[in-house]
């Protein structure tokens, strides 16, 4: 009986696990960089989008609160303190739109340089701080 070759069986081994597919180091780093680029660029559009989303809910949040501000002006008497010529100061609204907070801040000014007989324009802005900026909404009218 003839005893088996070992260098031969060794070859055939080495031939076997070099068609075991596997990842080399270079291979697996360079993956786990492209990965790494797409998931920062990921968060920074989800950074990108929350930012957009909280400047348009406060916009609108503005908006509401000058309409109501509005809506309050033009029930009044013309006769009212709040309607005579000049600059007035509002009430403070919180970030949720409530009376009585700091964030919103509220003024209306009403002149009579209108080209109708006896009116006055009202204009309300209303301003708050985004990231450190000064932001304002506006709404105008004109009174009878």
């Amino acid at each position: 009986m003839a005893l088996p070759d070992l260098r031969s069986r060794a070859r055939a081994s080495a031939r076997g696990r070099a068609k075991v597919g596997a990842f080399s180091l270079i291979e697996v780093m360079a993956s786990s960089a492209i990965l790494a680029v797409g998931m920062a660029a990921v968060l920074s559009l989800f950074s990108n989008l929350t930012q957009g989303y909280s400047h348009q809910r406060q916009q609108v949040q503005a908006l509401h609160i000058a309409e109501a501000t509005m809506e309050d002006l033009l029930l009044r008497y013309s006769d009212d303190i709040d309607l005579d010529v000049g600059t007035h100061s509002g009430p403070g609204y919180a970030f949720d739109g409530s009376p009585g907070g700091t964030f919103f801040a509220t003024r209306w000014q009403v002149s009579t340089g209108v080209p109708i007989v006896g009116a006055r324009e009202v204009l309300v802005t209303v301003t708050w701080t985004e990231q450190g900026v000064t932001k304002s909404s506006a709404l105008r009218t004109v009174r009878t």
